[in-house]
């Protein structure tokens, strides 16, 4: 049987939850921002209004890696 926590002391760790959440920000990052469809924002193309902006969040496929690897961690 587990021992009872302390009071104040959190059960999970915040700065794992957070990196879990960075990982998950930089998918969703990928699908809206960085995502090679043509005219997926219209007439204009984001890597033209926005080209850096593009080419970061273009990296994004490598959160799903990341978050399994914490999940992972977690587990």
């Amino acid at each position: 049987m587990p021992s009872p926590e302390p009071y104040g002391r959190p059960s999970r760790l915040v700065a794992i939850d957070g990196l879990r959440l960075v990982a998950a920000l930089m998918v969703a990052a990928y699908h809206f921002l960085g995502t090679p469809t043509p005219h997926l924002w219209g007439r204009t193309e984001l890597r033209d209004s926005a080209p850096l902006l593009h080419e970061i969040s273009g990296h994004g496929w490598l959160g799903v890696g990341f978050f399994f690897l914490i999940s992972g961690f977690v587990i």
